[in-house]
């Protein structure tokens, strides 16, 4: 009796093994992370940073002035009747939808510098030249509008 009772134990046992959960998937599952969440709701990442600047040209009239963004940082210049202005920047380019937003960290002297290009057609008032961005640049000496290319 004894070795029969093992046997049916060892078949059960055996049984159970096999046996699979019916409810159990066999699909692999990914957890789902929820999104970064503070106090105040979900984080929004910021904007790409561009570290490729996009070359432009902004001019502007009454007082004359200038923006040059190269691949690697821009110029702001201002004429004056005497003498030129001119300050070299290490540019930090924002591109959100079509808007180009720079700001600008002076490589030696002046102050920092922001610009805002929007889409749209613009004119300068003194040439025949159709720009395709409007330009609003801001220094520490005040605002300045324009157009861009």
């Amino acid at each position: 009796m004894y070795k029969s009772l093992s046997s049916i134990t060892i078949l059960s046992l055996w049984f159970l093994a096999s046996c699979t959960n019916p409810f159990q998937s066999t699909i692999p599952v990914t957890p789902v992370v929820p999104p970064m969440t503070i106090a105040t709701g979900i984080v929004t990442p910021p904007a790409p940073v561009v570290t490729v600047l996009t070359p432009f040209v902004a001019r502007g009239t009454e007082p004359f002035w200038a923006l040059e963004q190269t691949a690697t940082g821009a110029r702001f210049s201002q004429p004056s009747m005497t003498t030129t202005t001119e300050t070299w920047y290490t540019s930090i380019e924002t591109i959100v939808g079509a808007t180009i937003s720079i700001v600008g960290t002076p490589v030696a002297t002046g102050s920092a510098l922001s610009a805002t290009l929007t889409p749209g057609s613009c004119s300068d008032g003194m040439s025949d030249i159709v720009y395709t961005y409007t330009a609003v640049i801001i220094l520490g000496t005040g605002t300045l509008s324009g157009c861009a290319n």
